[in-house]
């Protein structure tokens, strides 16, 4: 599953360097205007939302998926190992991105992130598992990301649920890293019991 996910994600150079550059760049120059939390927070969900469901996707369509499924490792293995390693790829990926939000706002938004990273993963990954087609995953990812990002921006009783509001606030919280793992781990057993299923 690693070597699947890995050799997806370094086929091109450019790829890479555009997932990790542009990212980087975009929140950069948000901190320069003050807007630095509140891109970071947009950029953790728009963009691993979307791939997460994407690469499962894309999975699909190559057949690799049903393979994975028809095989005889456990669904609830199978999908924690690649939850776990999209995570792993998302971090690296944004890295560089995270290391300017510490450097403005202090290691919470780096603690903050992490998190945000594992809940944006599980979302896409239940997302691409409901999605048939490349337009519908983008579809869904839509429809996915706007809660999202209004649970980022609008401090409801909701928000402080999810990592995002202290990313975008840039505070820290012990509660909120609590109730943020909390999401996390309520969100996996909704991954496996729904792949369970399949």
């Amino acid at each position: 599953m690693e070597k699947i996910l890995w050799a997806d994600y370094v086929k091109s150079k450019k790829n890479v360097l555009l997932k990790i550059v542009l990212p980087f760049v975009l929140v950069l120059a948000a901190y320069r205007f003050g807007m630095g939390s509140f891109a970071l927070t947009m950029v953790l969900i728009f963009t691993i939302v979307t791939g997460a469901g994407l690469k499962i996707v894309q999975l699909k369509t190559e057949g690799v998926f049903d393979r994975l499924i028809a095989s005889p490792l456990s669904k609830p293995r199978l999908f924690a190992e690649m939850s776990s390693m999209s995570i792993g790829l998302y971090v690296l990926q944004l890295l560089p991105t995270l290391f300017i939000g510490v450097y403005y706002n202090g290691a919470n938004v780096f603690i903050f992130s992490l998190l945000a990273i594992a809940v944006v993963v599980l979302i896409g990954t239940l997302v691409g598992v409901h999605a048939k087609s490349f337009g519908q995953i983008h579809l869904n990812s839509l429809i996915t990301v706007v809660p999202l990002a209004a649970l980022a921006m609008v401090p409801v009783w909701i928000s402080f649920l999810f990592p995002f509001i202290y990313i975008s606030q840039s505070v820290f919280s012990l509660e909120g890293i609590l109730l943020s793992l909390g999401v996390i781990l309520g969100l996996y057993g909704v991954l496996i019991a729904d792949v369970s299923r399949l």
